[in-house]
């Protein structure tokens, strides 16, 4: 019985301290079909944790604009796989491919950035 007890115990004890790996959130918000933001202007970069982001004004055809806020991994992953804090700053004009949120608004995963000078910034690479 007592074996039974400290196999229960340990149990509980193992699940509970794993719960905190579980609060991370999954991708499930965003769709799986990408979409192009073209001459997209950076208007501000947060590289920090949990996840860096990128704002970026898109301009349609009828000339309204939408500010665009997209989500990265966080800064040691980026960092990996060739970014840095200074990989795009304010006012660079790129191209951005992403997948954007289920909900409709103008939210998205960044997946790849073209600048002007032919750069391309790939997040989904591993190098």
């Amino acid at each position: 019985m007592t074996v039974k007890v400290a196999t229960v115990v340990l149990a509980v004890s193992l699940f509970i301290a794993s719960v905190p790996a579980f609060s991370h959130h999954s991708d499930a918000a965003y769709g799986t079909t990408s979409i192009v933001l073209k001459n997209a202007t950076i208007v501000k970069v947060v590289w920090a944790n949990p996840h860096a982001i990128v704002s970026c004004d898109v301009k349609d055809d009828s000339g309204k604009v939408t500010r665009w806020n997209l989500e990265m991994g966080s800064p040691s992953a980026m960092e990996l796989i060739g970014w840095n804090r200074n990989s795009l700053n304010p006012s660079d004009l790129v191209t951005i491919d992403i997948n954007p949120a289920r909900n409709g608004t103008s939210l998205g995963r960044l997946l790849r950035v073209i600048t002007t000078a032919g750069k391309v910034l790939d997040y989904r690479a591993v190098k």
